[in-house]
């Protein structure tokens, strides 16, 4: 199961994941990307951080 912030369809699942899964935390902006969607209702993101918001989010707690 996969629990996502948005609700959509999904369009492209990356199949690599399941001989390469080491590329999710090595490359998760290239090669270890999980699926592509198409988000029902744009509104559903507004609320998302961004990856540089959210790394400094972490790095001050």
């Amino acid at each position: 199961d996969l629990i996502a912030p948005a609700s959509g369809e999904v369009l492209e699942v990356n199949d690599s994941l399941a001989e390469e899964a080491e590329q999710i935390n090595e490359d998760p902006y290239g090669g270890g990307w999980l699926l592509k969607i198409r988000i029902d209702d744009s509104a559903d993101l507004e609320d998302l951080l961004s990856a540089q918001d959210y790394a400094d989010l972490i790095a001050n707690h």
